[in-house]
């Protein structure tokens, strides 16, 4: 969707689908691939997964850093 429908860039939302996406089959920070077309610079802050006995419970988070502005990502159900 473009701007008038989101209130953000376009590419902004690009990187939050692709954090969103990603969260599901990473393991490390350094598994997130935050290129969008090198369009938008982007970095993983902090990402954390919670193992037994609290990974049921507890959601994956990830936080990147894009200039000025900052996106949370965590993990859903996968059930």
């Amino acid at each position: 969707p473009d701007k008038s429908m989101t209130g953000v860039d376009e590419t902004m939302t690009r990187l939050c689908a692709s954090i969103a996406g990603q969260i599901y089959s990473s393991s490390k920070a350094e598994d997130f691939n935050l290129c969008i077309g090198n369009i938008i610079d982007a970095e993983v802050i902090h990402f954390e997964i919670h193992g037994d006995p609290y990974g049921g419970v507890t959601p994956d988070i990830v936080v990147v850093v894009s200039g000025s502005t900052m996106i949370l990502g965590w993990q859903g159900s996968t059930t």
